[in-house]
């Protein structure tokens, strides 16, 4: 029932008007939209899966730059998805600046070896499966004490998962290699 879209808002208030207290587990990477939407219902909400939290940005001035951007150009929040997207994009535009040519194996093989600085950290991906190494976020929905960026509500990391903490194995990820 928590899958994001117009319902998902209206279940969160319909289960904390009855009073139902209890934690619930958001969509994998709710977006800071759908959050607003469900407002202060959402307080408490838990999701286990974002890559990237506006909120962090006391920790990252790359990330408060970002925010400050995109709030004074989009007058909302950017959500996990636009830090994402940002970030790969940094991360991709990198690997075309350090590739000997834009032929795809000279592509492929910058992309393979850079590190770039992002703002969500340093951004690379494991040569053998081209998986991302990148960590993953434990949030909890939060009533921010002051509106932010157009936000009464925020995603609070409560913990970062270090890639060395969530990755996989090659033979754990169903992948056969390249």
């Amino acid at each position: 029932a928590l899958a994001t879209g117009d319902e998902m808002p209206a279940l969160v208030r319909q289960a904390r008007d009855f009073g139902l207290k209890q934690v619930m587990l958001s969509p994998v990477g709710m977006p800071d939209s759908m959050l607003q939407a469900v407002g202060e219902s959402g307080i408490g909400m838990i999701s286990a899966g974002q890559l990237g939290s506006w909120m962090n940005e006391d920790q990252n001035p790359d990330l408060k730059k970002f925010n400050e951007e995109f709030y004074n150009t989009y007058k909302v929040a950017p959500g996990a998805t636009a830090i994402q997207a940002y970030a790969g994009m940094t991360w991709l535009l990198a690997g075309l600046e350090a590739s000997k040519s834009l032929e795809t194996p000279d592509i492929i093989s910058s992309l393979e070896k850079i590190k770039a600085k992002t703002i969500l950290g340093g951004l690379a991906i494991r040569d053998k499966d081209h998986q991302g190494m990148l960590g993953l976020y434990r949030t909890e929905a939060i009533k921010l004490p002051t509106a932010k960026y157009g936000a009464s509500v925020g995603w609070k990391v409560t913990k970062v998962l270090g890639w060395d903490q969530v990755k996989l194995s090659l033979p754990e990820t169903g992948c056969k290699g390249l």
